[in-house]
């Protein structure tokens, strides 16, 4: 019986099989039309925004023969009630490209037609498109500030200058914007000036045409002079310091340094002092010439400095602007805001004396430090009792200059509690060969750090082969105490020497070590950053954050009279890369140049007067 049954089954499978032989064997005919009732949906359909408008939108989709034309319906909601554009296209146009509101969100649908068929299904887009506005920079210029408000004006040389809509002020530090809508009367005028601002607030601040940016600056509003002293004396201005007090000071040049003959150009408050500087329309603060301020026992207990808006400047002869030199103290805070230090010998702060000296906070936020010469010590340098419950600095510009930034010496009556480096734009500090430096961070004693989102640039001391690299990160020394990293992260390194993270890795420091210059042009200290990573991610001082937009050459060329001389080093005018490349003189002039061998490709028809110089066949300019 089981074999019979697999015979049976056998012969059905062979049965099976030659059934298929011969259905395989027959032709089918092949049909090249279809004799339709009605043509065919349209498919793959496609809406593109061009990137260089930002208004105009292409529209596509598969075109059929059976259809003459398409109609296409474009809605401004999803629930296609609205309608921005209804046309009929012919089958020759597509795909079709028309222009739309920027700043708008699109949804269509597409049907074809034919005058020998019923018309297709409506074929509906699976998503949206969105357009946005794209317009030339304006330049936009501070033309006068407040403790409440700032004036703009912007160029009113482009002939669309009028397609401007509106004006943001958003604080760098966080909180609500202000939006101002422009008038018909500003628009023409170019100018306007946007109220309701908070004093000694960083703002960045953006002039749009719809959503376009057309032009941007991080705008710092200046201090209430509100229940303050207003000073524009010297005279006035150095009996207020040693007093203490709350201190306006108007614009000007403040030369402490030919009236405080006694105590070599120092101020010894006596207690707390608040000295905010007018900063002017264009950005400039009044400029005080003063050697330091000393903490002795004659400063009252608690006393808190605050110094906003103001350039503090050495004259090249005086070592740091604070220094305890006497005497046991105990500081509430001492606080540098917005401020400009330069064309000191060491840089920021001293503490070497026996009695020791205590301070709640010692910060730098937002300022600008730079050309420190080195020449007179360590920047911030603690070698005897010191207690410093906070040391930060945030938001700080530190460029060329300065032998050690930190130098915290071995000492068990040294304690600092916690020392945050965060968002500061770094260069070519501490790299000179000195045999006293000990590299950027030279500590000592355990600590806490907050160390992230910094840009470290050109930190290569100019050394090689074997010589070791002064430029490093932390001091390669056995001494040196690695710091309890409350945070390290999002640090950026670009242009550093080979001992730079020697001791420290970049992986523990939080690095990443960047393969191109992240700014505009870092080694000439324009730190506008050009890398959109960076700038998404706010690496940096915030004021570096909004990019860099040079302003069309003036192309002149003016022959200067007799020799001249420019400073090939001089990265501000001339760095190692062509940026804008112009060409320039008759057709017959430029021939001949080309036939020459690259290298002697050199200015022959004189001197420019501007900010140019021809290498290597191109124009560089910078700034």
């Amino acid at each position: 019986m089981k074999f019979n049954n697999i015979l049976k089954a056998a012969a059905a499978i062979l049965a099976t099989f030659a059934l298929s032989v011969s259905c395989t064997e027959k032709e089918f005919e092949e049909i090249t039309d279809l004799n339709l009732s009605r043509c065919l949906e349209p498919q793959n359909l496609e809406a593109k925004v061009d990137v260089l408008t930002g208004d105009y939108v292409t529209f596509s989709w598969d075109v059929n023969k059976d259809a003459d034309a398409y109609n296409l319906v474009v809605y401004t909601d999803e629930a296609m009630t609205a309608e921005a554009l209804n046309t009929t296209i012919d089958a020759s146009d597509v795909p079709y490209t028309v222009r739309l509101t920027a700043d708008e969100k699109y949804w269509f649908k597409v049907q074809a037609i034919s005058g020998n068929r019923a018309a297709s299904n409506w074929a509906v887009f699976d998503g949206s498109c969105k357009t946005y506005a794209v317009k030339d920079n304006l330049f936009l210029e501070v033309t006068g500030r407040t403790a409440n408000s700032i004036s703009l004006s912007w160029s009113s040389a482009p002939a669309d200058y009028t397609e401007v809509t509106h004006i943001s002020a958003t604080p760098v530090k966080g909180g609500d914007a202000v939006t101002h809508e422009l008038t018909a009367d500003e628009k023409e005028a170019a100018a306007a000036t946007v109220e309701g601002l908070n004093a000694s607030t960083e703002y960045q601040v953006v002039l749009f045409y719809m959503s376009a940016s057309r032009g941007a600056q991080d705008i710092w509003t200046i201090g209430s002079s509100d229940d303050m002293t207003v000073i524009s004396d010297p005279t006035a201005l150095k009996a207020a310091l040693i007093d203490g007090g709350d201190i306006y000071l108007k614009p000007g040049e403040y030369d402490l340094v030919s009236i405080l003959t006694v105590g070599g150009s120092t101020i010894k408050p006596a207690g707390s002092i608040k000295l905010v500087g007018e900063i002017g329309a264009d950005g400039s603060k009044p400029v005080v010439h003063l050697g330091k301020f000393e903490l002795t026992g004659a400063t009252a207990a608690g006393s808190d400095l605050y110094f906003e808006g103001i350039k503090f400047d050495g004259d090249g002869s005086n070592s740091r602007i604070v220094e305890h030199t006497a005497d046991v103290i105990n500081i509430g805070s001492v606080k540098f805001v917005n401020c400009e230090i330069t064309n000191y010998q060491a840089g920021l702060f001293y503490d070497n004396k026996d009695e020791l000296a205590t301070i709640g906070e010692l910060s730098f936020d937002s300022c600008d430090i730079y050309n420190i010469l080195g020449s007179g010590g360590d920047c911030v340098d603690i070698r005897k009792p010191c207690e410093i419950t906070t040391m930060a600095f945030r938001n700080n510009t530190i460029y060329d200059g300065i032998r050690t930034m930190f130098r915290i010496d071995a000492n068990d009556a040294v304690k600092i509690g916690t020392l945050v480096f965060e968002n500061n734009t770094v260069k070519n500090i501490a790299t000179m060969d000195d045999g006293n430096n000990r590299g950027f961070f030279a500590i000592r004693v355990a600590t806490q750090m907050s160390l992230k989102n910094n840009i470290f640039l050109w930190e290569d001391g100019g050394k090689t082969g074997e010589d070791v690299d002064k430029a490093q990160l932390f001091q390669d020394n056995g001494g040196t105490v690695e710091p309890t990293f409350t945070a390290a992260a999002d640090n950026y390194a670009y242009g550093c020497g080979k001992d730079f993270f020697k001791k420290i890795s970049a992986a523990t420091a939080g690095f990443t070590v960047l393969d191109a210059d992240p700014c505009y042009n870092s080694k000439g200290n324009f730190f506008h950053l050009a890398n959109q990573d960076l700038i998404s991610k706010k690496a940096g001082a915030s004021k570096w954050w909004i990019s860099y937009v040079e302003r069309d050459e003036d192309l002149t060329q003016n022959v200067l009279e007799g020799a001249h001389t420019w400073n090939l080093q001089d990265a501000s005018l001339f760095a190692g890369e062509v940026k804008n490349s112009r060409v320039r003189g008759h057709p017959d002039e430029r021939r001949r140049r080309n036939q020459l061998p690259q290298r002697f490709r050199a200015v022959e028809e004189g001197y420019p007067d501007s900010r140019l110089c021809r290498i290597q066949g191109e124009y560089s300019r910078f700034g």
